[in-house]
């Protein structure tokens, strides 16, 4: 069966069991709910957002969530009609909870310091901007030395052969230690499930300017369209 791609929720549940009122839990067939249906329940029915504004929020396309949501509500209504316990399923490897502090670290791929550029491996270099509230309070570039992709670029520049490499990833993330997020106008599927699994939210835009990308990111106004990643 081939992998879910990787979805964004905005709502951490404290809760994670309903069920009918005096009725023993054990006694009860239980309905799951995945963390993203649950999402898809609160954006559409609750927060009363369109399909397509919705998916935007999950970084999906919109067929996708559309078959969420009706996956929600069928379970939901399951569970009325038929006295059925509710778990809310939030152990999924494919869900991205974006947790947006007062203080964090966002890093944004770039070739020349000051625009968003795509491929993080490939890209020359790192702007790792540090952001308090929604005021960006810092900035420091680091250069790109750590990945296969990027080293290998520069060596067939240079008149240099070579294979492709893989695994460059554990150098990456280890250079991207204490950043939250990634923005990035392209990535592979690869590496949107490592980051995933590393708590650093993948962000696929299509804006330009670096700083003006992590000031939308943080006001709330850009959206990750992760279908947008590639296939490598």
């Amino acid at each position: 069966m081939r992998p879910k791609k990787c979805r964004i929720v905005n709502f951490d549940p404290n809760f994670t069991y309903f069920k009918p009122r005096a009725v023993p839990l054990t006694t009860l067939q239980i309905v799951e709910l995945d963390h993203d249906e649950l999402e898809a329940l609160r954006l559409a029915d609750f927060s009363g957002l369109s399909q397509e504004e919705s998916a935007q929020n999950m970084g999906i396309s919109r067929q996708t969530f559309g078959r969420i949501i009706e996956k929600a509500r069928y379970k939901i209504t399951d569970a009325l009609l038929n006295g059925k316990a509710i778990k809310i399923n939030k152990n999924k490897n494919y869900v991205i909870l974006n947790k947006k502090e007062d203080k964090m670290k966002i890093a944004v791929s770039s070739d020349d310091g000051i625009n968003v550029c795509g491929h993080p491996g490939r890209c020359e270099k790192f702007i790792i901007f540090e952001v308090d509230g929604q005021n960006i309070i810092s900035k420091n570039i680091i250069e790109n030395t750590f990945t296969n992709h990027h080293m290998q670029h520069r060596h067939q520049m240079h008149g240099e052969g070579g294979g492709h490499h893989h695994g460059s990833h554990h150098s990456l993330l280890n250079a991207l230690e204490g950043c939250s997020t990634l923005i990035t106008a392209g990535m592979g599927h690869r590496l949107v499930e490592d980051l995933t699994r590393n708590n650093i939210i993948p962000i696929i835009t299509d804006e330009v300017s670096a700083e003006e990308a992590v000031k939308k990111f943080v006001s709330g106004e850009i959206k990750s369209d992760l279908s947008k990643a590639c296939s490598h």
